[in-house]
């Protein structure tokens, strides 16, 4: 993580910590004991220099509550997210006890994890000590392989009666999700879809056969060269080589 990156972000709009700060408090009425931590996709050189930024509020009481309100500063858009102890408590004991936790929950705790800590350091840092990054991405790996599953029993049924329009997205889909997976499995993860892509291109697909296919199948694909059956069991291979390259190379 590059702190840097998030100082620099900030600075080139003239806003401080303290003025982020200020804001939460002006929009927390309710809570007295919290801890704020700051996240920008950048952060993971991911994104661009107009990103906006995301803020976890994260607060002792014992109550389930998830709020989302926006502010600007200097006509800088920040998300911010209330999230509770008890919320994120509930997620720790379902990875504990080997649950599953949906890919949305595993973006937020390991955004938690990879963001900066800027106010309330000594409860803050107690928030993340409870975070075993091993056992959240165990979870997800099981999520992507329930997705990836789901998907493709999906995509057969409608392959199968004919529907090659429906099983085309289904197909693509698959694509992208084993590429989630993929990404998992090489040590970058990140839960947000958008962002599968792009990490799939900068580490060149891990393998070349995988990232050559990829661009001619699925990010530029010449329709008028390929019928649509034809085209579907090529990306049908190609999710399941990705799929595979993930247990067999």
């Amino acid at each position: 993580m590059n702190l840097s990156i998030l100082e620099e972000r900030l600075k080139k709009y003239n806003i401080t910590y303290f003025d982020i700060e200020n804001e939460i408090k002006k929009i927390n009425k309710e809570f007295k004991k919290y801890a704020i931590f700051i996240y920008c996709s950048q952060m993971e050189n991911l994104g661009t220099e107009n990103s906006d930024f995301d803020v976890y509020v994260i607060f002792d009481d014992n109550i389930e509550v998830l709020k989302k309100v926006e502010f600007l500063l200097n006509n800088v858009a920040f998300d911010v997210e209330f999230i509770s102890e008890k919320n994120i408590n509930s997620l720790i004991n379902l990875i504990e006890n080997d649950n599953i936790i949906d890919l949305f929950d595993a973006k937020l705790l390991t955004r938690i994890l990879k963001s900066e800590l800027i106010y309330n350091p000594l409860y803050g840092n107690t928030i993340k000590s409870l975070l075993n990054i091993n056992k959240i991405l165990v979870s997800a790996k099981k999520m992507y392989e329930i997705s990836i599953h789901s998907i493709k029993d999906d995509f057969v049924d409608f392959y199968n009666s004919g529907d090659y329009e429906t099983a085309l997205v289904l197909v693509r889909e698959l694509v992208f999700e084993s590429i989630g997976l993929l990404n998992l499995n090489n040590g970058n993860y990140n839960f947000k879809p958008k962002w599968y892509n792009r990490i799939f291109l900068k580490n060149n697909g891990y393998k070349e056969d995988l990232l050559t296919r990829y661009l001619e199948l699925y990010l530029y694909p010449n329709f008028e060269q390929r019928d649509t059956k034809k085209y579907i069991d090529q990306l049908l291979c190609l999710a399941q080589d990705i799929y595979n390259y993930n247990y067999f190379d």
